[in-house]
């Protein structure tokens, strides 16, 4: 049981931490996350804007 369990170990290590594969992988991750903090920033602006326009409709009033 033992051998078996080491050649499935074995297998799974070589198949799923292949460096290329890896390296694929934190490259989606990475790309995903400066997306979302794109959107935030974004985000962000669009509420600070907004803040803006409404601090000068109230002084206006």
């Amino acid at each position: 049981m033992e051998k078996l369990d080491a050649l499935v170990a074995n297998h799974l290590e070589r198949r799923l931490l292949k460096p290329e594969r890896l390296e694929s992988i934190l490259s989606s991750v990475l790309h995903r996350r400066a997306a979302r903090a794109a959107r935030r920033s974004e985000h962000i602006a669009e509420l600070r804007k907004r803040a803006a326009e409404a601090d000068a409709k109230l002084m206006r009033l």
